[in-house]
């Protein structure tokens, strides 16, 4: 608008009791912030209805320990897992269906202790008994089609130390306590022995002394791996005595997919009260970080 037109018309609206600003020319829109896509999420399921409390522990637990193995994958901020996830809220996205059961003892047995002397507390047992069927998807602009589907089975047993003076009204309680204990898990063996396998492959030494060991690695996920803390708990016995050792390796680089690594270290003894403990196969815990688009890593779409 020419400078004579532009003040002839601002006479007009000043007449009118108009605002000036009215002629001024639209301000731009601010372009619409675009929403951060994460690199993975979990979506978890379960079939078990014994109470929507233990539904929803149950339910929780699995997502927590599901994003515990995919470290540096998932968004900082946790989720409801009975809410439904957004599609394209991640370019990847594993989904966990578990199918099974819990059942807990209805009356408290004897478990043996070890120690100074023989002796015996009570227990309760919460045994689970099903398998995580998984499937690894991809967004692709309008849907998560598969790139891979696998299933884990297992078997469990959870025990509750039990006061010897419970009354019925404490074995209530109790009952559900004992009910609580039995989390899933298993699910992370389940992630963990598809992306990562880690395994205890050798081990030496003197019975009853620290022991040097060897942790192997293999990562078989499509990120590169920066870090990795791991604890692996195994038994041995030796004549009639048994013992108990713990191992934290750690892992700190770069391990592109495809590629294995060992770790080497000494466990000392690690004893406990349970003579159970001591019939318990190897145990491997693990939490890794992975980084997107690290050394090897698949690209991305």
């Amino acid at each position: 608008m020419k400078r004579e037109t532009r003040a002839a018309a601002v006479f007009v609206l000043l007449l009118a009791g108009l605002p000036v600003r009215s002629l001024a020319a639209p301000a731009a829109a601010a372009p619409a912030a675009a929403a951060p896509v994460a690199e993975l999420d979990v979506v978890v399921d379960t079939n078990l209805r014994v109470t929507p409390e233990y539904r929803q522990a149950y339910l929780e637990t699995m997502l927590e320990l599901a994003r515990g193995c995919l470290g540096g994958l998932v968004p900082p901020q946790k989720r409801d897992p009975a809410a439904p996830a957004s599609d394209g809220a991640a370019r990847y996205r594993l989904f966990i269906r578990h199918q099974g059961t819990v059942e807990v003892e209805q009356t408290a047995s004897p478990a043996q202790t070890v120690g100074p002397g023989p002796g015996s507390i009570l227990k309760l047992t919460a045994r689970q008994k099903g398998k995580f069927i998984f499937r690894l998807a991809q967004w692709s602009g309008s849907a998560y089609p598969a790139l891979d589907t696998w299933s884990s089975e297992f078997e469990a047993a959870h025990v509750l130390p039990v006061p010897r003076d419970a009354t019925a009204e404490d074995m209530v309680f109790l009952r559900n306590e004992a009910l609580l204990t039995a989390m899933p898990d298993a699910v992370s063996r389940g992630i963990l022995d598809r992306i990562l396998p880690i395994r205890l492959t050798g081990t030496s030494g003197e019975p009853g002394k620290p022991k040097a060991y060897t942790v192997t690695v293999e990562n078989r996920s499509r990120w590169a791996l920066r870090k990795l803390a791991v604890e692996v708990i195994w038994c041995e016995q030796a004549g009639m005595k048994r013992y108990r050792y713990c191992a934290e390796p750690r892992y700190d680089g770069w391990l592109a997919p495809g590629k294995k690594a060992e770790l080497k270290g000494t466990a000392p003894l690690a004893p406990s009260l349970l003579a159970w403990d001591y019939t318990l196969p190897v145990q491997i815990t693990a939490r890794p970080t992975f980084v997107p688009g690290g050394p090897g890593a698949a690209e991305r779409p």
